[in-house]
């Protein structure tokens, strides 16, 4: 299902920069990460500024290096793509309670 709303939103807008990342951040969770290396990268290229889709590029390009060196397979692949999502796990646990802080301060505020 939420392939099909990614494709969609890329067929409405080739150039929308956060449904490429998304796709990508869903091709890796299907191990696809070949696919999901072509999808970071354009969101890195589309919105160059934004630090997560610089650091996923980064480390999703290593992964894909290091399966092709391997064949694309075999424990190094899977444990690979275990680290990528730990890391992706990460990051959004940080972007959460980030988003947390802020309405916190806001609310203070209000």
């Amino acid at each position: 299902e939420s392939e099909r709303y990614l494709k969609k939103c890329l067929s409405l807008d080739a150039n929308h920069a956060e449904c490429h990342y998304k796709y990508g951040l869903l091709l890796i969770k299907l191990q696809r990460n070949s696919e999901a290396l072509s999808h970071v990268k354009k969101a890195n290229k589309l919105k160059s500024d934004i630090r997560a889709y610089k650091l996923k590029y980064s480390q999703l390009k290593n992964v894909v290096e290091r399966e092709k060196k391997i064949g694309g397979g075999g424990s190094s692949a899977s444990h690979s793509h275990s680290n990528l999502m730990s890391q992706t796990t990460q990051v959004n646990h940080k972007k959460q309670r980030k988003t947390k802080y802020d309405a916190i301060v806001i609310d203070s505020f209000g």
